[in-house]
């Protein structure tokens, strides 16, 4: 990158930047939701999506998560029941 700043003229410098990239996860093979977040402690980032829905009342409720690709994972719930819990939505944003 090239950076110009006042008084100090223009030099080459690095610069850091957090990768946002989309995470898609299903439920027992369901489609659950597609969310935008920096890359790792996906599982975390499901179970408290979840919970938050009310779709899952603790951890346990989760049996296991399968990833599916980079950026999809697959989790299978204990009980059946619970994926109905998941609101039905055609269009969901947030930033």
């Amino acid at each position: 990158m090239r950076r110009v700043g006042a008084g100090d003229g223009a030099g080459d410098a690095v610069d850091r930047v957090a990768v946002e990239a989309p995470l898609e996860f299903r439920i027992d093979g369901a489609p659950g939701a597609v969310t935008m977040r920096t890359p790792g402690h996906d599982e975390d980032l499901v179970r408290g999506f979840l919970f938050a829905e009310g779709v899952i009342g603790a951890a346990s409720d989760i049996r296991r998560f399968e990833r599916i690709a980079d950026d999809i994972v697959d989790v299978h719930l204990r009980s059946p029941l619970a994926r109905t819990r998941l609101p039905e939505r055609s269009t969901f944003a947030t930033s």
